[in-house]
């Protein structure tokens, strides 16, 4: 009996193989999750940055309108060490109710890097001032 009981120590080659295999594949899932974890991560950081230079090019817009062309105007805006590429459209608006004109103001923005994908777009109506 004691020579049966010590064969039963141990483990199989089989059952070791299956082991590793099992640890394998959940380590390559793990690993899976991890890298599109990473690559959202730095989607939803262009998006921040973009989502910045069109607030600031709106705002500058407001405080500085002769600063811009008139109906477009494109320029670059760097923020963190990334250089984003935006496009200001103006286009005016005149109301059938009688009420002063409008300015449709139109800022999208895109990255740089990333070949023309409009990561934000943001827009604003202000009271045509020109006479």
């Amino acid at each position: 009996m004691t020579g049966l009981r010590s064969r039963r120590r141990g483990f199989t080659l089989i059952e070791v193989l299956i082991a590793l295999a099992l640890v394998a594949s959940t380590f390559g899932g793990i690993l899976a999750l991890m890298r599109a974890t990473i690559d959202n991560q730095d989607y939803l950081e262009r998006r921040l940055f973009a989502s910045w230079v069109a607030d600031n090019v709106l705002n500058s817009y407001q405080l500085e309108p002769d600063t811009f062309d008139q109906e477009t105007d494109t320029g670059q805006e760097t923020v963190l060490g990334r250089t984003f590429v935006y496009q200001l459209t103006v286009a005016s608006r005149t109301p059938e109710d009688g009420t002063p004109p409008l300015l449709h103001v139109t800022v999208s923005v895109e990255d740089s890097v990333s070949g023309g994908e409009v990561l934000v777009e943001r827009s604003l109506d202000f009271v045509d001032s020109t006479p």
